[in-house]
């Protein structure tokens, strides 16, 4: 691995580090002062370089390699002073501005949200939310997904509309 980490680039790293903090290659290339697609060509010759399946992994990679040098550069400042040992000091926790009701007392109506909630985070994240840096295959299966989802709630909404239409005459 440490010869893989010698044949990339200082620009190579550099974008890698960013991708490992989240950042999008258009934000990449704001910061670098260049366009985001000099940034994907140098993230795709890292990925290659380092034998990586995706931008993602390849940042992991290359952070599981460098971790061992920012640990080493990193200092701990020794206390200044012991603490003192008084019955006076107040060490509870604070209290949380707002407590959570337990299942029990937030009934049925409540369940039903945290589903509906749960649900709906799932289906964005099919359809939209953050980049993401899936593959072609990956792309085309979410996609594919998301139109199977879709038809099928319509085929619900035009079933129970034919069938209330049908109940009322």
């Amino acid at each position: 691995m440490p010869q893989r980490l010698a044949e990339l680039t200082e620009q190579q790293k550099r974008c890698l580090r960013f991708v490992h903090q989240g950042l999008t290659s258009k934000e990449i290339a704001l910061r670098l002062a260049t366009t985001p697609g000099v940034i994907d060509n140098y993230v795709q010759a890292a990925v290659q370089k380092l034998g990586a399946l995706n931008r993602r992994e390849a940042a992991r990679l290359l952070a599981a390699m460098e971790e061992p040098v920012v640990q080493q550069l990193h200092l701990q400042p020794e206390p200044l002073a012991e603490p003192p040992k008084s019955a006076t000091l107040d060490v509870s926790p604070p209290m949380p501005e707002r407590v959570a009701k337990p299942d029990a007392q937030r009934g049925v109506r409540g369940s039903l949200t945290g589903l509906w909630i749960a649900v709906w985070t799932w289906f964005l994240h099919h359809i939209g939310g953050p980049p993401h840096d899936l593959n072609k295959a990956e792309t085309i299966r979410s996609i594919l997904w998301t139109a199977l989802a879709t038809t099928g709630v319509l085929a619900c909404i035009i079933t129970v509309s034919a069938w209330l239409n049908y109940k009322a005459t």
